[in-house]
């Protein structure tokens, strides 16, 4: 039997494409890659069965506890590669730590050790593990930001000869807009800074608390607002990215009751596909300014407008992060509209030296051009290691097949009226397929997507 990898995908409209591309790159040297989601992983809990694959790849520590709740019974090899990651050039090192080390490393050091290889995105995340786990550095593999592969772009798309302006705004607003619907009541239960029992966002500010994360995800939110309100529709066309762990039928509802001259990108198109099909990038801040800048677009960013907000941010946090010195910061709402009153100028964008140092340290640009050729590599040295040890049984693939699909048909059922979201996908047949086209020269989109 083929040696196989299990590939949790986490978020369908960001992990899926790293997923399809490492697949194709390992398929022709032997070495199977199977996709799994939030379901299919809790099957391996819940049967006590980890001897359907030969390697595991998860996104962080958490999720690897909270999938295997005994680790002495897993004797297959795991490999952690974070699709998403905050700024290892921040002050607050718990916050990068937390995908490495769980979010309370204390308790994660079984599954920790457990690990056979940390795929880091740049050298600034090296910095987690000197100061959380040392003796962990022979593990660790600077490979790139994944979705920078060249494999993971895709060309432009916007016609130079549209008329019309497209401005794409990003939403970050899932603690107000759950992709799970969870109730706020619910949300500032879960966020809260609870003394003893920190999350490590709020490491380094004991004096902030949920309600400040409240309060900036709604003002950014409302500057958004007040900036369509501002816009002439017979000359923009404005497209929102709702974020992964957003309610996207949440905005559905809101264009369609107040008639807001606003569409909906595909939920599960690639961040670094749906770049390429606007003029303008506007929104809070976000790590996706890197995947912006990284495809030549100036994003524009609201974090300016309203001065007090950085009384109410986390240190440490995105708003510290330094690829903000080299983004567009409109002071007001009138100078975010003077930016965008023209179309953009063609050419090349400019990347100053600084710029350049924090690509390459956050995700080893350049070279991240050829990041899932490290992966892959990574993948390959880990099965040589650790596959006479334990090789994968057949009987534990069927069964877990079986279970999978059989479960896949039970949510599919389950969520009858309830959209899928990029958090919660269905892993179907057909949507396997779909991710694997992502790998294609082309890319395309389910049918009712949006």
């Amino acid at each position: 039997m083929r040696p196989s990898i299990y590939f949790h995908i986490d978020e369908v409209a960001r992990d899926a494409v790293v997923a399809a591309n490492l697949r194709k790159i390992l398929h022709p040297r032997g070495v199977e890659v199977v996709y799994g989601n939030r379901a299919h992983s809790e099957l391996f809990g819940l049967f006590d069965n980890f001897s359907a694959f030969d390697l595991y790849l998860f996104p962080n520590v958490d999720l690897f506890q909270t999938t295997c709740p005994n680790p002495d019974r897993l004797s297959a090899a795991v490999i952690i590669l974070p699709t998403e990651t905050v700024g290892g050039m921040t002050r607050n090192v718990d916050r990068l730590a937390a995908k490495y080390f769980g979010s309370f490393p204390d308790e994660c050091w079984p599954w920790i050790n457990k690990v056979a290889a940390f795929c880091v995105w740049g050298p600034s995340h090296t910095k987690a593990f000197e100061a959380k786990g040392p003796h962990l550095l022979p593990k660790c593999h600077i490979v790139g930001h994944p979705r920078f592969d060249r494999r993971c772009q895709s060309e432009p798309k916007v016609a130079a000869n549209t008329e019309k302006i497209r401005i794409g705004l990003i939403s970050r607003f899932a603690g107000i807009n759950a992709f799970d619907r969870r109730s706020i009541l619910q949300v500032v239960y879960d966020a809260r800074n609870v003394k003893g029992r920190e999350l490590p966002s709020y490491r380094l500010s004991p004096n902030l608390n949920i309600e400040d994360r409240i309060y900036t995800e709604s003002i950014d939110l409302r500057h958004l607002f007040d900036f369509i309100d501002r816009l002439d529709p017979q000359v923009y066309d404005v497209i929102v990215r709702t974020h992964p762990r957003e309610d996207r039928t949440r905005w559905q509802t809101l264009i369609a009751q107040n008639r807001l001259p606003l569409q909906l990108a595909p939920w599960d198109q690639p961040f670094i596909h749906w770049v390429n099909t606007v003029d303008y990038v506007v929104g809070p801040v976000s790590t996706s300014f890197y995947d912006c800048i990284t495809v030549g677009k100036m994003p524009i960013c609201t974090i300016d407008i309203a001065p007090h907000r950085k009384d109410h941010a986390l240190v440490g946090g995105d708003d510290e992060n330094p690829i903000l010195n080299y983004v567009a910061r409109p002071g007001s709402i009138e100078e975010l509209l003077k930016r965008v009153a023209g179309k953009p100028e063609a050419g090349r964008l400019n990347r100053p030296e600084g710029l350049i140092h924090i690509l390459r340290q956050e995700a080893n640009y350049p070279d991240c051009s050829n990041s899932l050729d490290n992966v892959a590599r990574v993948c390959e040295d880990v099965l040589k290691e650790t596959r006479h040890k334990c090789k994968a049984s057949l009987t534990g693939r069927v069964k877990h097949e079986l279970f999978a699909r059989a479960q896949g048909a039970v949510l599919q059922a389950a969520r009858y009226g309830k959209p899928e979201q990029s958090s919660s996908f269905a892993l179907s047949t057909k949507r396997r397929r779909w991710i694997d086209a992502l790998a294609g020269a082309t890319h395309r989109f389910l049918k009712n997507s949006v």
